[in-house]
């Protein structure tokens, strides 16, 4: 998925403007393919690749065993693939005979099909939608030894699929926060930086001044989603985000703050031990992590001394429940995030696994 977002920024803050409502969706795919299934595509890439096609997506394909020749229902998965009334669907059997179908109903876990046509009627079948597309960049293909083959092609869709926004995260302070937790493909990286310009003249010392308010910090988040249906209800907050255009809050992970005494419900506040570099500095939203994976969310409005080794570090609202030291895990700084790109790649493994990786950056609200 492909947004468009326009950044400007300010001195102390940043507007970003949604240029595109709708994402651009392309499709990759690459093939192994048989010495005679190479001529057939070549020719099709040759002649038909400026025309458009239905375009199976096979990363939703679903089994559906037998398939009668008179079959008007066919029970699929509705929620988490992209059938739509009036699109097209295509059905596969394990013979190798296929055929495209128009889908008249979309129902809870089944689709309605026009009349079927001469070929429907297939054993061991799978069925995915189908949906309008051209060739985005030319059809690319290698040999190898053995007589063995790969190609790629890459797809532009042609349609928007009238999906609707969801909403998988919890909110706080009229923001989402991204409660999964990042992962390291390899490494984790983070680079903070804060800009300033330099101004000379004919001689004597330069002169620097501050460009903006605010440091720009920025990362990458990895996510590995295990079924389809968990990297569905990420695409539709893709959808709700838009690229860049909206932030959430997103919590570090890491052990910011050390909890030093149990808390209370009525309590306001939380005794921290001392930390030279946060305490006194940091105001703004914190995650407290529990052990059983329960996070609570709260806003740091101000500190001041406590006992010897500790601070108290008190919240604009009072805690709501117990908090014992004993259940936390940690309690982590939770900045304001948005994504660095308005490119969403979700990358589907042979095992179903689904796997998007997105730079993240921190922005001034």
């Amino acid at each position: 998925m492909e947004w468009k977002t326009e950044v400007i920024r300010c001195r102390s803050a940043e507007q970003r403007l949604c240029l595109r409502n709708v994402p651009r969706t392309t499709v990759e795919y690459d093939f192994q393919l048989l010495p005679q299934e190479i001529e057939a595509a070549t020719v099709l890439a040759r002649q038909y690749g400026a025309d458009e096609f239905l375009l199976p997506f096979w990363h939703e394909l679903e089994y559906v065993g037998t398939v009668a020749s008179s079959a008007t229902n066919i029970v699929v998965d509705t929620t988490t693939k992209r059938y739509k009334v009036g699109g097209s669907g295509f059905i596969i059997g394990s013979d190798g005979k296929y055929e495209t179908f128009t889908i008249d109903t979309v129902n809870p876990g089944s689709i309605d099909i026009a009349a079927p046509g001469i070929a429907l009627g297939f054993a061991g079948a799978v069925v995915m939608p189908a949906h309008p597309a051209r060739v985005k960049k030319p059809f690319n293909f290698r040999k190898y030894s053995a007589e063995y083959f790969t190609a790629d092609m890459e797809y532009i869709l042609t349609e928007d699929f009238g999906i609707t926004a969801s909403n998988p995260y919890p909110s706080f302070n009229s923001s989402y926060v991204l409660t999964d937790r990042p992962l390291a493909l390899g490494s984790a990286r983070e680079s903070h930086t804060r800009e300033f310009e330099g101004f000379g003249n004919l001689s004597g010392p330069l002169f620097y001044s501050k460009t903006h308010t605010y440091a720009v910090g920025t990362g990458t988040m990895s996510w590995s989603f295990n079924t389809v249906a968990e990297a569905w209800a990420f695409r539709l907050w893709m959808y709700d985000v838009k690229g860049k255009q909206e932030s959430f809050y997103a919590p570090r992970w890491t052990r910011d703050f050390p909890m030093n005494t149990d808390a209370l419900t009525a309590d306001d506040f939380l005794i921290i031990d001392t930390n030279d570099w946060l305490q006194d500095t940091y105001l703004g939203p914190i995650c407290v992590v529990l052990n059983d994976g329960t996070q609570l969310y709260y806003i740091v409005d101000s500190w001041q001394s406590h006992t010897a080794g500790t601070y108290r570090m008190n919240l604009t609202t009072t805690l709501g429940q117990d908090i014992a030291v004993a259940d936390v895990e940690m309690i982590t700084r939770m900045p304001k995030m948005r994504f660095n790109s308005d490119n969403i790649e979700f990358d589907y493994q042979d095992a179903k696994v689904v796997d998007v990786r997105l730079p993240i950056m921190e922005v001034p609200e």
